[in-house]
């Protein structure tokens, strides 16, 4: 019951939809229709390369391509044109699953026919590769000539200047110690035992003995230093020299001529093939920013639409809002002034 109900929404609303559309509208939408169910049913590009033998050349390869990519792109347009016709039927399901299937036929023959193209430009180029290499194989081989190797003159060696010497430093003076003596009055022991003080005046011995003895040592050091001779003004340093470039070394030691040029053949061909994916990811890419485009304008169509839709539902309720209340209002008018009597 609720599927038949929503199916009798769905059929209500159709007609109200395809009437938010004018008929200019109608008209254009009716057009790309009858040119996408065209483009969808012409096998002809199929039919003209699909038979052995008709792309004869990679000339030819190269150009059927081309055509092939167009057919794709007209393709995918007239899909998207065909879904917005569907928009607007009762069964839009089963319009677009049609359109969808008679696409995907159109893809699989054109995909065939690019397949075959590659074919024949990989044949084109093999052929090429073998003529040059048999070419090489009638040619004389002559060994390569390896120049004499390039030996570095011996660098000189490096000369230091004697270091200059400094005069010696004066030894630092260094006074007598005075000892400050304690006062009188004061008792530093107060609160300590006899064996107390006399290991703290065995430490101060101990300590006045090893600070004499330093200060010897640091004497000995000054005489030492000052007897001392002294040192020699090292040399200044030379600028460094610019030595010659050597000459780059020889890539192709131990090859022939023929490997020589085969290895060329190679990179020449690795160039050009690079060059050929290089140009087929832009047109790629280009294509890919085609599509999003043309998703976007799509979308802002169909957003703009249902604004549009929307706003005439709108403006249809607030119609009828206001009938209803005109109505109401002149029935009370018609009422009689007995009636409360009654």
């Amino acid at each position: 019951m609720k599927r038949i109900l929503s199916a009798a929404v769905v059929l209500s609303l159709l007609p109200f939809a395809a009437s938010a559309m004018t008929d200019e509208e109608k008209a254009a939408l009716e057009a790309r229709m009858q040119a996408a169910e065209a483009v969808l049913a012409d096998h002809s590009f199929y039919n003209r390369w699909k038979d052995e033998g008709a792309i004869d050349s990679a000339k030819t390869a190269e150009k059927v391509k081309s055509g092939a990519e167009a057919e794709l792109a007209l393709i995918e347009k007239s899909v998207s044109d065909m879904r917005r016709w569907c928009l607007t039927k009762v069964f839009v399901n089963a319009c677009t699953d049609d359109a969808r299937r008679a696409a995907f036929k159109r893809e699989r023959e054109v995909r065939s026919i690019m397949v075959a193209a590659d074919d024949v430009i990989r044949a084109d180029r093999t052929r090429q590769i073998r003529e040059r290499r048999e070419a090489n194989e009638g040619k004389e081989k002559k060994p390569m000539e390896i120049g004499k190797p390039h030996i570095k003159a011996p660098a000189e060696p490096m000369k230091v200047a004697p270091a200059v010497p400094k005069a010696p430093s004066k030894p630092m003076a260094v006074g007598e110690r005075t000892l400050t003596p304690p006062d009188a009055g004061s008792d530093r022991h107060i609160g300590q035992t006899a064996e107390d003080v006399a290991r703290n005046q065995a430490k101060a011995a101990e300590r006045e003995a090893q600070e004499a003895a330093n200060l010897k040592a640091y004497e000995e050091k000054q005489r030492e230093a000052a007897n001392r001779p002294p040192k020699a003004a090292p040399e200044p340093v030379k600028p460094r020299t610019v030595r010659e470039p050597s000459a780059p070394a020889d890539q192709h030691v131990g090859q022939t001529d023929r490997d020589v040029s085969e290895n060329y053949a190679r990179a020449e061909e690795r160039r050009l093939q690079e060059d050929a994916n290089l140009s087929a990811y832009e047109k790629k890419q280009q294509a890919a920013r085609e599509r999003l485009a043309k998703a976007e304008a799509e979308a802002a169509k169909r957003r703009a639409d249902r604004e549009a839709r929307k706003a005439a539902l709108d403006q249809s309720l607030k119609e009828r809002t206001e009938a209803q209340e005109r109505y109401e209002s002149r029935k009370g008018e018609r009422d009689s002034g007995l009636a409360k009597y009654f």
